[in-house]
C-alpha cells in the first residue's frame, strides 16, 4: 500500500509541478526553507512571512481538499511532494503548518486560518511521536471520520467506505464492525452513516459522536431521511473537534455516567440511560455578526441577555400581573428557595455563557469574562459612541489592539465571538431558572438532557414515542460535572429513545 500511495502522490504532485512551471515555481523557495526547519532548541528558524502565501497556495489546490489525499498520502508510512526540482517529505510540509500555528501566525482570512488548522491537527493527531499523548486515538473511526468532515469525495458514501481500511480495530469491537459494516454501495446513505456513528460509539464506549451532530439547515429530501443522532459525515464542515474518547486516570469516562448502549446493532434508534433536566420556557436568536456595527443595537442585544434572569415560568406570570420587582422577588424566594443563580452571579453568567466555555479559536486571550462583560457594556454606554471599523471576516489579533482602550479591547474580543461562536446559536432559559446557549433550531418545551456517556447537555424534542435530537449545547452551572450542579436542579433518569 505504501508504494501505491507514492505512486499516486507522484502522479499528482507531477501535475501539480507542470501547472507551477507557468509560474516559475512559488514553491520551491518554500519547500527549500522548510528543510531547515528545526532551529536551536527545535525553534523553526525560518521566516514566517515569506513562506505563508507560497504555503496557501498549495493548501488551495483543488487535489489538495480531496478525501483520498488524506487516506493514501498523509497516512502513508512515505509521501513526497514534487516542485519543480525540489522535493520534500509531506510531513515537512504538516510541520510547517503546525509551526505556523503554535507560533500565532495565522492571523489572516478565515479560509487561511482553517488551512493552518488543518496542517496543525493533521501533524499533531497524526504524528507518531504525539499520538500516545493525545486524548484521542487518531486511528478509530471516529477521529477519522471527524477529520475527514473537511474534505471533499465525488460520491457522499466514500465519507465512511474511504475509511476503513485506515481503522485500527480490536478483538473488542470486531463483531461489531462486522455487523455494522458491509461495504456495499447499494446500501442507502441513512444506513451507511448511521452504521458508522453506532460503531463509533461502540469503539469508543461513550456517545462522544454526538458532538458532530450540527444544525439540520436545508436539508434535501435524501439527508432529512438520516436519524436525528447521527453526524451528516457526507456533508463538508469546516469546524473540527475530534472530542474526547480516552478514558482518564481512574478508569471512567469524562462524561461522569458510564453508557449503557441498549439494542447496539439497531441503526434506527439510539437507545440509552440519560436524565431529564429541564424544559425550555423562552429563547431568543443571537444577532447576526453585523450586530457589532452599531452601538446601540448591541446594547439592544445585552439588555436581552440580562432580561434572561427574569425569564423563567414564574417571572412571566409575575410580569402579566404587573406585580413589581422587589414583590417578585419576595414571592418567588418563597416558592423556589433554590434560586438556580444568585443575583450577584449574573455578570458572570452572562458572560460565561457567551463564551461558552471559550470553545472558538482565539488568540491572546487570557483575560476575565466578566471583567470584559462589565467593560463592554459601559463602553457601549458612552455618549455619541461610534464602534471602531474591523475587517471583514477576518480573525483578529487581539494583539494589534492592546494599546486601545480597554473598552474596545472587550470590543473585539466579542466581535470575534460573534463571528466563530455564535452561528445558528439562540440563547435561552428553562422553566427553572437555567440559561444557556444551543441550537438556532430549538424552541420553547424542547428539553435540557444529560445522556450517560455524554459530557454535555443535548437538546431533544419530543416526538411520537421517542426523541429528536437537535444538538449539544451549553448550559451554566451543568458543565463541570454533577457535584457542580446548582441546588435547584432536579433529575428525572429514564430510558431515551432517539430516532
Amino acid at each position: 500500500m505504501a508504494k501505491t500511495a507514492f505512486d499516486i502522490v507522484d502522479k499528482v504532485c507531477h501535475a501539480a509541478r507542470e501547472a507551477d512551471r507557468e509560474s516559475k515555481d512559488p514553491m520551491v523557495e518554500m519547500l527549500s526553507m522548510f528543510s531547515g526547519l528545526k532551529g536551536e532548541r527545535g525553534e523553526p528558524r525560518f521566516k514566517l512571512e515569506d513562506t505563508q502565501q507560497d504555503l496557501f497556495k498549495l493548501l488551495r489546490r483543488p487535489w489538495f481538499q480531496r478525501k483520498w489525499v488524506f487516506q493514501e498520502a498523509v497516512l502513508a508510512p512515505e509521501s513526497t511532494v514534487y516542485c519543480g526540482a525540489e522535493t520534500r517529505p509531506l510531513p515537512s510540509i504538516l510541520e510547517a503548518g503546525h509551526s505556523l500555528h503554535r507560533h500565532r501566525a495565522w492571523c489572516h482570512t478565515r479560509e487561511e486560518f482553517l488551512m493552518i488548522r488543518d496542517l496543525h491537527l493533521l501533524w499533531s493527531y497524526f504524528s507518531p511521536e504525539t499520538n500516545n499523548e493525545l486524548p484521542v486515538d487518531s486511528r478509530t473511526l471516529l477521529a477519522l471520520l471527524a477529520f475527514l468532515r473537511t474534505k471533499c469525495s465525488t460520491d457522499p458514501k466514500d465519507a465512511v467506505f474511504s475509511v476503513l481500511g485506515l481503522i485500527k480495530r480490536n478483538e473488542q469491537t470486531n463483531d461489531s464492525f462486522q455487523a455494522l459494516f458491509k461495504a456495499d454501495y447499494r446500501r442507502p446513505l441513512r444506513d451507511i452513516l448511521a452504521s458508522a456513528t453506532k460503531y463509533a460509539i461502540i469503539e469508543t464506549e461513550t456517545l462522544d459522536v454526538l458532538r458532530f451532530v450540527q444544525p439540520k439547515l436545508n436539508e434535501d429530501a435524501e439527508t432529512s431521511q438520516i436519524p436525528s443522532w447521527v453526524p451528516r459525515w457526507h456533508l463538508r464542515h469546516e469546524d473540527i473537534d475530534m472530542g474526547v474518547n480516552r478514558m482518564g486516570p481512574n478508569g471512567e469516562f469524562v462524561s461522569g455516567a458510564k453508557l449503557e448502549l441498549i439494542d447496539p446493532h439497531d441503526v434506527a434508534v439510539l437507545k440509552c440511560r440519560g436524565e431529564i433536566i429541564d424544559d425550555i420556557c423562552y429563547r431568543f436568536d443571537a444577532p447576526g455578526k453585523d450586530v457589532v456595527k452599531d452601538a446601540s443595537a448591541l446594547a439592544a442585544f445585552f439588555k436581552n441577555m440580562r432580561s434572561l434572569f427574569r425569564r423563567d415560568i414564574l417571572s412571566q406570570v409575575f410580569e402579566s400581573t404587573a406585580i413589581d420587582d422587589a414583590q417578585a422577588t419576595r414571592i418567588r424566594n418563597a416558592i423556589l428557595p433554590n434560586r438556580m443563580y444568585s443575583v450577584d452571579e449574573e455578570s458572570a453568567v452572562i458572560s460565561s455563557t457567551l463564551m461558552m466555555g471559550r470553545q472558538y479559536p482565539m488568540q491572546e486571550y487570557r483575560g476575565d469574562e466578566t471583567d470584559d462583560l462589565i467593560r463592554l457594556e459601559s463602553y457601549l454606554n458612552e455618549p455619541g459612541l461610534v464602534l471602531p471599523a474591523l475587517p471583514e471576516d477576518e480573525v483578529i489579533p487581539t494583539s494589534t489592539f492592546k494599546d486601545r482602550s480597554p473598552g474596545e479591547q472587550a470590543f473585539v474580543r466579542f466581535t470575534m465571538i460573534m463571528r466563530l461562536a455564535l452561528h445558528h446559536r439562540a440563547l435561552f432559559t428553562t422553566s427553572r431558572g437555567l440559561i444557556g446557549i444551543g441550537p438556532s433550531t430549538m424552541e420553547v418545551c424542547d428539553i435540557i438532557t444529560m445522556l450517560h456517556g455524554f459530557s454535555l447537555p443535548v437538546v431533544l424534542r419530543p416526538k411520537g414515542d421517542g426523541y429528536e435530537f437537535l444538538e449539544s449545547c451549553y448550559v451554566h452551572g451543568l458543565m463541570e460535572g454533577r457535584d457542580g450542579w446548582p441546588a435547584g436542579v432536579v433529575t428525572k433518569e429514564e430510558i431515551i429513545s432517539i430516532r
